[in-house]
């Protein structure tokens, strides 16, 4: 709850700085090992396999996937973005009908703000916009080809201080009220 606060909080002040996108072109298609680097997140296997990434992932060439050890991509993992996020979009690619699922989870400083199911089969953007984000966490619970995820379009949020709830302010008050009066006795 404390996070949709924040998130919340943010999002009403956040306003886009500059659209990005990640840049997946310098990979040629082949497993990146447990980490890539795409230029603005960092996508990190759950289990430390391979990643493929660029031409061949569900026909996309700014895509990636997490492989299994059989190098399907049915695997989960990790994108940390380098920066708070916002208007994030993205697809997902290559989903079997009833046999492929994912479902992603967005945190903004580990608090969880939104999560999405995604198990229809057909192809389709993911769309977070509404959230400010910094982590996504992708569960993969495939059982066919699995899927693939590309096409990322994002706002790097310009996040301003959150300002404390009017209760916190209440209560430090109060604590620096009871110092005085402590200090005020031993005088």
């Amino acid at each position: 709850m404390k996070a949709l606060f924040i998130s919340a909080a943010i999002l009403a002040s956040a306003t886009a700085a500059n659209a990005a996108t990640l840049d997946f072109s310098g990979i040629q298609g082949f497993s990146t090992g447990s980490a890539y680097v795409p230029g603005g997140a960092t996508i990190t296997h759950e289990s430390g396999g391979g990643i493929l990434a660029g031409p061949g992932v569900a026909g996309h060439t700014d895509g990636f996937c997490f492989l299994t050890s059989s190098y399907i991509c049915e695997a989960g993992g990790t994108m940390a973005f380098d920066t708070a996020v916002t208007n994030l979009t993205f697809d997902i690619d290559g989903a079997a009908p009833t046999y492929d699922s994912v479902e992603i989870f967005a945190y903004l400083s580990g608090g969880l703000v939104s999560s999405f199911l995604y198990d229809s089969g057909d192809q389709g953007v993911t769309d977070f916009s509404s959230y400010v984000l910094d982590t996504l966490v992708f569960v993969d619970s495939s059982t066919a080809a699995g899927v693939g995820y590309s096409t990322f379009s994002f706002d790097i949020a310009d996040i301003p201080a959150v300002p404390l709830p009017a209760s916190a302010l209440l209560l430090l008050g109060a604590v620096g009220s009871m110092g005085a009066l402590r200090r005020k006795r031993k005088g």
